[in-house]
């Protein structure tokens, strides 16, 4: 399969496609949804609420990472690291669907 040529793309499109790939598994929106009611959680939480294996729990919080609706934060004393959405996470959505259906 050839490469998507993402320059001829305008920001808005591309990271409109970031987050929705983000947020196209129902793992992950259980996770955006026990985040967004319990404040943090940490990896070991996740596997509970979501009933999927470590590193497939793992492979769904890199995701959510790497589209930045998660923050991470590693805390020293209890050696654990903890996950937390960002508040912004909403907010950014609505951003990118604005500019896709507003009208000119």
């Amino acid at each position: 399969m050839g490469s998507t040529k993402k320059e001829q793309y305008q920001p808005y499109q591309l990271r409109y496609a970031q987050l929705s790939d983000a947020m196209g598994h129902p793992a992950r929106i259980a996770i955006l949804e026990h985040l967004n009611s319990h404040f943090r959680a940490n990896s070991l939480e996740l596997i509970y609420v979501t009933k999927l294996s470590k590193s497939t729990v793992s492979q769904h919080l890199k995701e959510l990472l790497d589209s930045k609706l998660l923050f991470e934060r590693f805390d020293d004393y209890s050696n654990i690291h903890y996950y937390y959405l960002n508040p912004r996470a909403g907010s950014m959505m609505e951003e990118v669907v604005d500019q896709i259906f507003r009208r000119s």
